[in-house]
């Protein structure tokens, strides 16, 4: 909700007047994405609160949304500095109460990035923001799993069992095997750059359960849901985390070359 004075008067209300200005210490463009989320999330049919707090009253959600199924979303846009430390308490709080938080950076080099589950949008005006055909491209935290052959001639360039050895970078090592590994979308031997998963997109799937956060190896991140079990079934629980080597790939280096891939798509 928010706190809005109307002759003379404060008070608190769902929605805003045209031209009317809340009462807040926020940015235009925080108080346009929570706007434009909100709007997108009940045009598809999905239930949005502005600045809702959470059951325990430990966490102000800046957005929830209802999903399908108990689903509830807390989307926390986050554009100004905030440690790492910071976010993964604030994460801890609301994923205690049950909601799974969508934090949207528009910063690449946030600290808290892979830290908690996150995409990252552009950095746009708020007047960009607001007109609801505007596509908002998640360039992003989101993920998807990929299959290749742990061999020379293979489509992985390095065995994601095998740690990274500082010292000797260029040892690739090989097993034999196959893989399956998570990748950023947009790192993908699918992806083309066109027609990507939008922020309205994202929202509603992971709404509808579609899509998920998940957790590996301490980096967060967001991927369909099928394809997190496709890659447990090939990996193993999450519960595995402090015994196994992670196959999620983190950085800019790409590990899986462009060529047939049993899954795939930018999502």
């Amino acid at each position: 909700m928010y706190l809005v004075q109307r002759d003379g008067v404060l008070l608190a209300s769902h929605y805003r007047k045209p031209g009317e200005k809340p009462i807040s210490h926020e940015s235009e463009e925080h108080l346009a994405r929570k706007e434009r989320v909100a709007k997108d999330s009940e045009d598809h049919g999905f239930r949005a609160d502005i600045e809702s707090p959470a059951a325990d009253g430990h966490a102000r959600l800046h957005v929830r949304i209802n999903g399908a199924n108990g689903i509830v979303l807390g989307y926390e846009p986050q554009l100004s500095a905030q440690t790492a430390r910071g976010m993964r308490a604030r994460e801890g709080f609301r994923r205690r109460d049950g909601i799974q938080s969508v934090w949207d950076f528009a910063d690449p080099d946030h600290a808290a990035i892979g830290t908690v589950p996150y995409v990252r949008t552009p950095n746009l005006p708020a007047s960009v923001i607001r007109v609801q055909k505007n596509p908002i491209a998640v360039q992003d935290g989101n993920f998807v799993l990929e299959e290749g052959q742990c061999s020379q001639n293979g489509a992985l360039t390095r065995c994601p069992e095998k740690p990274y050895d500082p010292e000797n970078p260029t040892d690739a090592g090989y097993c034999g095997g196959w893989h399956r590994v998570l990748v950023p979308a947009h790192q993908s031997s699918t992806f083309t750059g066109e027609g990507g998963l939008t922020l309205t997109r994202f929202i509603v799937e992971a709404a509808a359960g579609e899509r998920i956060p998940f957790q590996r190896g301490g980096h967060h991140g967001w991927l369909p849901a099928q394809q997190w079990q496709q890659y447990l079934e090939a990996n193993g629980p999450a519960l595995d985390d402090k015994e196994r080597q992670p196959s999620v790939r983190q950085g800019p280096a790409r590990q899986v070359h462009r060529g047939p891939s049993a899954f795939g798509g930018a999502g």
